[in-house]
């Protein structure tokens, strides 16, 4: 019932954001990837690939890299952590990135792992970040969703009011819709 859950089986650190969580908190981006941020442990993303102008994860330049998923995750490079997608490795080999980006809509949850996870992630030596994706129903359902953000409902920066400058004119309009439904019956 939220908070914070100690695990009694294993050893393992990890933090799960929830559909709840992931359907509600802002993203500019409108990618979930972004949403690993919130886990113990993890920073920013490492700057050896600072400069390259590809940006991989859908237009999100808070991050430093465009390899991994974008955050150093117990200190090690972001490249060092394991990408699953229900389970599955979803690792693009020669970039070394996000192989399929899911639509922050189609996400159900995603754990983060930090510690302590158990050898069948061999090759994460900073840690796993698995999705899981929404499963089907019988039932056709969708959403169509705007995200609006304007400067008129924004205040000035403090360097620019200590400078007198007047803010930055900014509109951002973000458009979406998704769209399921079953492909057999049950």
């Amino acid at each position: 019932a939220g908070g914070a859950q100690t695990n009694t089986q294993s050893q393992e650190l990890s933090q799960i954001v929830n559909a709840t969580q992931v359907a509600q908190m802002p993203s500019l981006t409108r990618n979930a990837y972004d949403f690993v941020a919130l886990a113990g442990n993890v920073s920013a993303g490492d700057s050896t690939n600072s400069g390259d102008s590809r940006n991989q994860s859908g237009g999100n330049s808070q991050n430093a890299t465009t390899r991994g998923v974008g955050f150093n995750v117990n200190g090690q490079r972001s490249s060092g952590t394991e990408i699953l997608l229900d389970g599955l490795e979803n690792i693009s080999v020669f970039t070394d990135s996000v192989g399929v980006y899911i639509p922050q809509d189609a996400t159900q949850e995603f754990r983060v792992q930090t510690s302590n996870y158990e050898p069948q992630y061999g090759r994460a030596s900073g840690g796993i970040v698995n999705v899981a994706t929404k499963s089907g129903t019988n039932s056709f359902h969708g959403v169509l969703w705007e995200f609006n953000r304007l400067s008129n409902y924004t205040s000035n920066t403090v360097l620019n009011a200590k400078q007198g400058l007047p803010k930055a004119a900014y509109t951002r309009n973000q458009f979406g819709l998704a769209v399921g439904g079953p492909i057999l019956k049950d």
